[in-house]
């Protein structure tokens, strides 16, 4: 029996989807982020999704903890020196820099609306919607984010974007995803599998050059050990299978990730402290509003939905 729950919990709001073995939490006021996914393996509840204690933990430290599930929109990851041009205008982002390049987007800490919950016998489903107002000064276009999230069964959460330019003429724009998964051991100690050969170059400072290299660990299942990623892989459709499995062989237990077309990009990210790993769906690359790699340009009143679906299991086949 699936629930859609409104929840508060010292003044902090709290959406919660759920089945009999799956409880997932969503905070509208956190920038619509997923806080939690908890899953009954073997009888207790394991969170997979790495994120905030409450409000005061999420307004005071998103940026320090690394933008953990937040929503990359307009742009993902960084842009160079915080500026573009359009129609050979420069644009300077006013918001977040770290290192003198803004990084992902404007509306990562804004206040989401939820707009609608809903459960029946085959899922539990939430949407929630941002209107951006074209505040910063670097990017003055109005535009409309809608999340939706889709419990269903078998351990299995889609999660929609739908972006809608509210603007008088075509604007740039691209979606991504920065949540930050754990199994529950050192990501040291778990395999990865990429769908994918090649990663796009970058600078010294994580900025394309706009080549790709080819990369070829992890096209089969294998142990993370001390490897270091920051890295923007280009999947392969050819491929088959999931985008990434995320697995952890010992306890029998993996994440699978399956993006539609409109997420050609993962980046992935390993903190320092190896306790989590970031698994990131991108429609563009880093600095695309600069090198146009996946840029999309949506005209006035035009949308763009992205999908993604993410697939948890306890029993681990061939990987």
């Amino acid at each position: 029996m699936f629930k859609a729950e409104l929840l508060e919990k010292d003044g902090l709001h709290i959406i919660v989807l759920s089945d009999r073995s799956n409880r997932i939490e969503i905070l509208p006021s956190c920038g619509g982020i997923m806080n939690a996914w908890q899953i009954m393996v073997e009888g207790a509840w394991k969170n997979i999704v790495s994120g905030y204690d409450d409000q005061l933990d999420f307004d005071n430290n998103c940026e320090k903890k690394g933008f953990r599930g937040c929503k990359l929109s307009p742009y993902v990851c960084r842009i160079k020196d915080g500026k573009y041009k359009i129609n050979e205008l420069e644009h300077t982002i006013g918001k977040f820099g770290f290192d003198h390049h803004n990084i992902h987007g404007l509306i990562y800490n804004s206040v989401f609306e939820n707009t609608s919950t809903h459960s029946n016998n085959t899922e539990a489903l939430a949407s929630l919607v941002h209107h951006y107002k074209g505040n910063d000064i670097g990017y003055p276009y109005k535009y409309s984010i809608e999340i939706k999230y889709k419990l269903q069964s078998h351990n299995q959460l889609i999660i929609e974007t739908k972006l809608i330019n509210h603007h008088t003429e075509a604007i740039p724009i691209s979606d991504g995803w920065h949540p930050y998964f754990t199994l529950g051991s050192l990501i040291n100690d778990c395999t990865l599998k990429i769908k994918s050969n090649t990663l796009l170059e970058f600078d010294a400072e994580l900025i394309p050059t706009g080549q790709v290299i080819i990369y070829s660990k992890f096209q089969d299942a294998e142990l993370i050990n001390n490897t270091v990623l920051d890295n923007c892989f280009v999947l392969d459709p050819a491929m088959e299978g999931p985008a990434c499995v995320f697995a952890d062989e010992v306890q029998g237990i993996k994440l699978e990730i399956y993006p539609d077309d409109s997420y050609p990009y993962l980046q992935i990210y390993t903190p320092d402290d190896r306790q989590s790993i970031a698994i990131e769906n991108l429609s563009a690359a880093p600095d695309a509003f600069n090198n146009k790699i996946g840029l999309i340009y949506l005209e006035p009143e035009e949308e763009k939905v992205f999908r993604t679906k993410y697939v948890f299991s306890e029993v681990i086949g061939n990987t």
